[in-house]
């Protein structure tokens, strides 16, 4: 709180119960205030946190300056996302700056509701062995070929990299070769890989696979992730593919605010071209480049 005040308002807090530092105190680089002091904000990059116990400093941990974190944001984003993130937060500063002025005047009582929105144990919702994931986002279209066509080829999963964008090989893992178990490495450029595992298998339908690193989880920003296939009749020889990405996010706020900023659009934009890849590549035959991807993108 000492953290985000200073950043806000401009002053860092001094230390005014202790006339000075005890002998053993180690001051060397240290400016340890007595007095509160005016500073820049914009000066003051990093601020280290600490929890202390009877042992000692338990343990430290790092915030970035709100200009250091936008910033990177911005880097990350682009401008016109943050200007966009700016626009819609003026109503959100708004408000907080009115309930600040209402609570520091004692107008602002706070709002007790006893029993009201607590969770309990039956609440908790689960799929198969896994929690729930926070976010999801899925693509469907429609090809012309029977299920059981398409699904001749989608139970096939070494050929991955044939239509997903940006993955240069598949390799099969396992002894399995398909049902729940079976797993694959897929390849991405810079030595980059990733494996996905099968979660759930509906013969004839689709299956779930849990995408990680070896044993080491998923790489970030996500703290897990799974990829669905889904087969549905649309029509006389006719399917319709419903691909889904669930997942949840490290980081909690700053996850949260990199869901809603960027991360859902580019999921659904990559959720797009595999599917466009699938269908092309089911119907031709021939590996999907990125050349034929953009055409399909262009005239879906």
């Amino acid at each position: 709180v000492m953290s985000l005040g200073t950043w806000a308002h401009g002053w860092l807090p001094g230390i005014l119960t202790a006339p000075a530092n005890a002998a053993d105190v180690h001051a060397t680089h240290l400016d340890i205030l007595r007095q509160h002091r005016d500073c820049d904000p914009t000066e003051l990059d990093v601020a280290l946190v600490n929890a202390k116990g009877f042992g000692g400093n338990n343990a430290t941990a790092t915030l970035l300056a709100p200009h250091v974190a936008r910033h990177m944001m911005e880097k990350r984003f682009g401008t016109a996302a943050m200007d966009a993130w700016r626009a819609r937060n003026e109503a959100v500063r708004t408000a907080s700056a009115d309930h600040d002025a209402r609570a520091t005047a004692g107008e602002a009582p706070p709002i007790y509701r006893f029993d009201q929105g607590v969770l309990r144990g039956e609440d908790l919702g689960w799929q198969g062995t896994e929690a729930p994931m926070e976010y999801s986002h899925s693509h469907s279209l429609e090809m012309a070929l029977p299920r059981e066509a398409a699904w001749q080829k989608l139970r096939d999963l070494s050929v991955a990299h044939h239509y997903v964008p940006g993955l240069t090989g598949t390799e099969i893992r396992t002894a399995l070769k398909e049902g729940v178990g079976a797993s694959r490495r897929v390849f991405q450029g810079g030595g980059r890989w990733l494996d996905e595992t099968v979660t759930e298998w509906a013969e004839g339908q689709g299956f779930a696979i849990r995408l990680h690193r070896a044993e080491q989880g998923m790489v970030a920003p996500f703290r897990e992730a799974s990829f669905r296939y889904w087969l549905e009749d649309a029509g006389p020889s006719t399917t319709r593919l419903v691909l889904t990405l669930s997942y949840s996010l490290r980081w909690g706020v700053f996850g949260a605010l990199l869901e809603r900023l960027a991360m859902g659009r580019g999921v659904s934009a990559n959720l797009r071209d595999v599917a466009l890849g699938l269908r092309e590549y089911y119907l031709s035959g021939a590996p999907v480049t990125d050349a034929r991807r953009a055409e399909l993108r262009r005239t879906q």
